[in-house]
């Protein structure tokens, strides 16, 4: 198979469609198209698919052998394109996302696409890619959410991407024990950790989303009897509170609303 993908590569537009050809006889033949390359050195290197994407004006082909595959693989093979960071294959793993049947979209191979989408790419981007996966039906886990909350740039095409991921998942469930690993702090779900976000005096990309979103006012005014996530929220205001105060008192100045150096943070 990758000797017929590199004659494809080299073909000429005349010989072009023979070069498909001998792939598709391969494929009839029973070569799988999920099974990635492996390499001695490099050990897993890219799916036939992946390889044949990677080939200028092959994305029609490339849709073509995805529906060929079985239901069953096709996530695989799409996520494997994803996963590719060369110029257009996220642009064709989405193009051949129609090609999976809606049941098969909830795996994990297909879920694991929303962290991707985050990957080696602008967060200005992320939008874009994010859109595509919402209008196949799926949805984040609570993990892969926080963290593209976390990514999303602060401006209206982040906030609209915010607010369909707020509605899309359950907002009590718990986080993966890996998120925020090595910081110490364990939100106890996903609706604790952005209350606890929303508080904080750093002001990050996800923090100032969330302020300026009728969506997440509209969360609040559902989660108010939550308190688990408010008290841990509380803690955390009463402590940015308390921090600012002996900063004040040690440098003799009033709190005002100019931002000013405090130690090793800033106050505002």
């Amino acid at each position: 198979m990758m000797q017929a993908i590199k004659v494809l590569e080299r073909a000429t537009p005349e010989t072009k469609e023979r070069a498909r050809e001998i792939v598709r006889i391969l494929v009839s033949a029973g070569t799988r198209l999920d099974v990635a390359f492996q390499s001695v050195h490099a050990g897993s290197i890219g799916t036939p698919v992946t390889w044949i994407s990677r080939v200028a004006g092959e994305r029609e082909f490339v849709i073509e052998l995805t529906m060929q595959a079985p239901a069953e693989q096709r996530c695989a093979i799409v996520a494997d394109l994803a996963n590719d960071s060369n110029k257009g294959q996220w642009e064709s793993a989405m193009a051949s996302l129609a090609t999976i049947p809606v049941r098969e979209r909830l795996s994990p191979e297909c879920q694991d696409l929303f962290r991707m989408a985050g990957r080696l790419v602008e967060t200005d981007r992320i939008p874009e890619r994010v859109e595509p996966l919402f209008a196949a039906g799926m949805s984040p886990t609570p993990g892969d959410a926080a963290r593209l909350l976390t990514y999303l740039p602060a401006s209206p095409e982040g906030r609209r991407t915010a607010a369909r991921i707020l509605g899309s998942v359950d907002l009590d469930a718990p986080l993966p024990d890996d998120f925020l690993y090595g910081t110490g702090y364990r939100p106890g779900s996903l609706f604790a950790h952005l209350l606890r976000t929303s508080v904080e005096r750093s002001g990050p990309n996800l923090q100032l989303n969330l302020t300026a979103m009728p969506e997440w006012y509209e969360v609040l005014s559902r989660k108010e009897r939550s308190p688990e996530a408010c008290s841990e929220a509380s803690y955390r205001w009463q402590a940015a509170v308390g921090q600012m105060s002996r900063c004040l008192i040690r440098h003799n100045r009033y709190l005002t609303t100019e931002t000013r150096p405090c130690g090793q943070g800033r106050i505002g």
